[in-house]
């Protein structure tokens, strides 16, 4: 027994999760501080209207829809397992030149068009310059998400660690200067630019740390733009937009409540709601962040070397592990939960506790799909994925405007948690059919 214990310990993927998910509960406490700060300060109006416009900047944001963060990670993961160099650059290359020119767009356009989309969206005003500042995020955030990439794609989990903790806590430090200076809302968005932009600055640094100590081998700075001028689009377009499109579609089923809030229900106060009960449990569930962030690397590199015996043993016990602790953390939590949500937010936002129960639902879904997603990217299967998420959502939104005009926030929280939920027991059962068409032992092991 203390043998295999030992050897779990002592596996890479082991070490690299602790590493990660000590960052992430850093990056968790981070975050708490930040919506403590948010909800005392800007209150429930002011904390709604800061939910809607990060909603539109979400929904718009196609640096996200088509850079495809996920796909990078895999495709490094994979050239560095068959130690194809040249490729790496040119990836790396591909996913810089894709970042600033959609960030550039996307910064020009939200800049000129965002109010008149958020009074499109939600049939009211909100604040105005801070909708045209929060559409140049992606742009000056640019190395930050390289960095992060292709850090994550040779699995350097210390720096990829460093950089996810570093950039939040700059931000809350921005966020608590701001609105200690009476900026509201608007300050909360200039914290997001800068913080942005600081973490590109660190990126460079430990890009430039990693290369020179030969921990990867990675091109130098000037190399990536010579990479990013020459680098083939639609060659790494094909496999890299049906990725992103999922990952954007999973962002804005979170949205559309918001949105539905946002236009059917008078006042801010419903959207902040639902968006603080959703980030608690969001917190609660990223407890499994540092595995699921290391999966993808981890089972790529499986698919690398064509180890398919190796690629489904870990899924399904990846899958049953973090079923069985999520479904014991949500009973945990759901019984403390009163208690937390008004020590530490205060009695103003007692509404939020009835929606955790329902959201903890989805919870407990999403610990059993925690490789989900991540077996659609290697599998290659992610179309697959993402039309069964738009199919489910457009026959679902016809409910949800009836949940939210009647329900509201509680409303809203039903129509998301069953969609989530719904949707994750589609995958699991399509994903364990598409296991066991698999090939029992991999082909090294056959020739």
């Amino acid at each position: 027994m203390i043998r295999p214990i030992r050897e779990i310990i002592g596996r890479k993927l082991f070490k690299d999760t602790v590493v990660l998910q000590g960052g992430i509960f850093a990056s968790n406490a981070i975050a708490l501080a930040a919506s403590i700060v948010l909800t005392r300060i800007l209150e429930v109006e002011g904390y709604g209207t800061y939910v809607m416009i990060f909603a539109v900047y979400s929904f718009l944001n196609i640096t996200r829809l088509i850079g495809g963060t996920h796909a990078i990670v895999n495709k490094i993961a994979e050239a560095n397992a068959s130690r194809r160099f040249d490729e790496i650059r040119e990836i790396i290359g591909y996913y810089l030149k894709i970042t600033l020119v959609s960030g550039l767009v996307v910064g020009v356009l939200g800049f000129i068009f965002g109010p008149y989309l958020a009074k499109l969206i939600y049939g009211k005003e909100l604040v105005s310059i801070a909708i045209r500042l929060i559409f140049l995020s992606s742009l000056l955030n640019t190395f930050g998400a390289v960095a992060l990439a292709v850090l994550m794609g040779f699995r350097l989990m210390r720096h990829c660690t460093a950089l996810n903790v570093g950039q939040p806590l700059v931000r809350l430090a921005l966020i608590a200067l701001f609105l200690l200076l009476g900026w509201g809302v608007t300050g909360v968005v200039v914290a997001h630019l800068l913080s942005g932009l600081i973490a590109s600055g660190i990126g460079i640094i430990l890009l430039e740390r990693v290369r020179r100590s030969g921990e990867a081998n990675l091109p130098g700075i000037s190399e990536m733009f010579a990479s990013m001028l020459r680098s083939p689009v639609w060659k790494y377009t094909r496999f890299v937009l049906p990725v992103s499109l999922n990952k954007h579609a999973t962002a804005v089923f979170a949205q559309v409540p918001v949105f539905l809030l946002g236009r059917f229900v008078e006042g801010n106060e419903a959207a902040g709601y639902f968006n603080l009960g959703l980030h608690i449990v969001t917190a609660l569930w990223s407890g499994f962040l540092g595995l699921s962030k290391n999966l993808l690397p981890y089972l790529s590199e499986f698919k690398g070397r064509n180890d398919i015996r190796m690629l489904k043993d870990r899924f399904f016990k990846v899958t049953l592990l973090g079923g069985i602790t999520g479904l014991l953390f949500g009973i945990a939590f759901t019984l403390i939960m009163p208690y937390v949500i008004t020590f530490i937010y205060g009695e103003a936002w007692g509404p939020v506790i009835p929606l955790i129960y329902i959201l903890m639902i989805q919870y407990v879904f999403l610990s059993f799909g925690i490789a989900a997603n991540i077996f659609y990217v290697v599998s290659g299967r992610v179309w697959f994925a993402f039309w069964i998420r738009m199919i489910f959502l457009a026959a679902s939104f016809p409910f949800a405007i009836l949940l939210v005009k009647n329900m509201e926030h509680i409303g809203a929280a039903i129509y998301y948690s069953g969609l989530v939920s719904a949707l994750t027991a589609i995958y699991l059962i399509d994903i364990t059919y598409r296991m066991k068409k698999l090939p029992a032992e991999d082909s090294r092991q056959r020739r």
